[in-house]
């Protein structure tokens, strides 16, 4: 996929796109809960006694403004 048609400002999302549909196919069909996905999985569990316990809940809700957004 080309950005305005010219090969300097290509941008590259088949990598990340084909990474969600594989994750959100693993996790429906097979019921992985894989990470940071789920709310009682071995990583979230770990995570709420170390140094920033707030952070995963940060990271998996759908409504927060700790990454930037990109475009208009």
């Amino acid at each position: 996929m080309f950005a305005f048609g010219t090969p300097e400002k290509q941008i590259l999302i088949e990598p990340i796109f084909a990474q969600w549909i594989q994750s959100t196919y693993d996790k429906t069909s097979y019921g992985f809960d894989v990470l940071l996905s789920s709310m009682n999985g071995l990583a979230f569990n770990a995570g709420r006694s170390i140094w920033l316990p707030r952070w995963l809940n940060a990271v998996n809700e759908n409504s927060n403004s700790l990454f930037l957004t990109i475009g208009p």
